[in-house]
């Protein structure tokens, strides 16, 4: 679903989509059928509708190691994300711990 996501959010030209049926497993999600409509030919790129969600800052995203050993991808929200120890995986364990218990 993340990879389908990402495949619309970068494809602005995709005006909609229509999977039918899609199938769900343990092992993950497949489109058994689908189709595709794109903005036509006398569509400019300034009359494609923005998107309503915009989607995660990719940057923000990385791995936690827990006590335990554990490893965990973090994803801090809100204001958090302006922490800059949490943007970062390259911080001390103290910074990390600190972005870890405030999330």
């Amino acid at each position: 679903m993340v990879r389908f996501s990402t495949l619309v959010a970068e494809q602005r030209w995709i005006k909609e989509i229509d999977i039918n049926p899609l199938l769900a497993s343990p092992d993950g999600l497949m489109a058994l059928d689908a189709r595709v409509v794109v903005y036509g030919p006398e569509v400019t790129l300034e009359q494609i509708p923005k998107m309503a969600i915009r989607p995660y800052p990719t940057r923000y995203v990385g791995p936690f190691t827990l006590k335990d050993g554990n490893v965990v991808t973090i994803r801090p929200s809100g204001r958090r994300m302006s922490r800059p120890w949490c943007a970062s995986t390259r911080r001390s364990p103290s910074a990390a711990s600190t972005c870890a218990s405030s999330i």
